[in-house]
């Protein structure tokens, strides 16, 4: 069960901050936070406003899991045939099905069915993603785990099969998940980490000079990571990770034709892109900003706790001359959104 801090109750903004996803537990939750902070007579104000919030929150997280909003997760079992009659079988945590077939998440790895009829598109995730060159160290060593590690790809019995390995000891989430855990509008200050993350991988790109065309919040996975004290040894568990494993499917070399994106995307396709049918640069970048309005919940009601710098800057639709010169800007967009730079924690427990 969890037991959050008093803090950590009052910064809550999803009822899953503080509450597992699952009714079979959370009434048992919500009865040890009132056993806390109800003393004889709410002996303090502070204690009267946890007691009210862990109320009003533990309400809000019965009717989204009633409602079928959000789902507590068990593990499935999957079984692919391959060509040749062997078997692969897998215990998978999430499925979610896209156009071309079907993604599953385990523990390990993030495993994709193609249909038969979209081999072209299980060829160009393959080609793009099995060896990706490392022209720049110092820029490697920032986005090495935001790439897909390719470990499997066959054909079988179902259609296409890919197998990426997820960075070996860090708890990856679907972003979507953890959007669903923050009740769909995450902090600007977590987006902003993030968006951070994504600049350094679009910088990386610009090397490859390769355009991904599927940046949206399903093809992206996410590590909350931890504070480590400068100089201080780490490992990849204590990582904050952006990882861009899905959507590869769609991505081309700057100048060639796209041969087809998410209808996310292609919403906001530039109007040059949609006569050429050529890809650039261009595109990534805008789709970085659709990501942020879509983990900000742009347009809801909380649209107003963005900082004015950081709300400006998601809904320009001009862009630099290059991801570069985009990457710099938004450095002073944080800045001045949220000053001097920190680590933003961030605490997810999904189950």
């Amino acid at each position: 069960m969890k037991c959050e801090s008093e803090e950590k109750i009052m910064s809550a903004v999803s009822p899953f901050e503080i509450y597992t996803q699952d009714l079979n537990v959370i009434e048992k939750e919500k009865n040890e936070y009132l056993k806390r902070f109800r003393p004889k007579e709410y002996a303090t104000v502070k204690n009267f406003i946890l007691n009210q919030k862990v109320t009003v929150l533990y309400r809000k997280a019965v009717e989204m899991i009633e409602s079928g909003e959000v789902t507590y997760h068990t593990s499935s079992n999957m079984i692919l045939i391959k060509d040749d009659g062997s078997k692969i079988i897998f215990e998978y945590d999430y499925s979610y099905d896209i156009k071309i077939g079907t993604m599953y998440v385990t523990k390990e790895s993030v495993i994709f069915v193609i249909k038969p009829e979209f081999e072209k598109y299980y060829n160009n995730y393959v080609s793009k993603t099995k060896f990706i060159p490392k022209l720049n160290r110092s820029m490697w060593e920032n986005v090495q785990y935001m790439f897909p590690k390719l470990s499997n790809n066959f054909r079988g019995e179902e259609g296409f099969v890919i197998e990426s390995l997820l960075p070996n000891g860090s708890q990856i989430y679907p972003l979507r998940e953890v959007l669903n855990y923050f009740s769909g509008y995450i902090k600007p200050e977590y987006v902003a980490s993030i968006l951070t993350k994504l600049y350094y991988f679009e910088c990386y790109l610009e090397i490859l000079k390769i355009s991904h065309n599927a940046l949206t919040v399903d093809n992206l996975f996410f590590a909350p990571g931890k504070f480590v004290e400068e100089g201080a040894k780490f490992n990849v568990s204590d990582l904050r990770i952006v990882g861009v494993y899905g959507g590869w499917f769609f991505s081309t070399n700057y100048g060639e034709k796209i041969s087809g994106v998410p209808a996310e995307i292609y919403s906001i396709l530039p109007k040059q892109i949609k006569n050429t049918g050529y890809s650039s640069y261009v595109l990534d970048l805008l789709a970085i900003k659709q990501v942020a309005r879509n983990l900000l919940n742009f347009d809801s009601s909380k649209a107003f706790q963005i900082p004015e710098a950081m709300k400006k800057w998601i809904t320009e639709s001009s862009i630099k001359i290059n991801a570069y010169e985009e990457f710099k800007t938004w450095e002073d967009v944080v800045i001045e959104s949220f000053g001097k730079r920190r680590f933003a924690e961030m605490g997810i427990s999904i189950n």
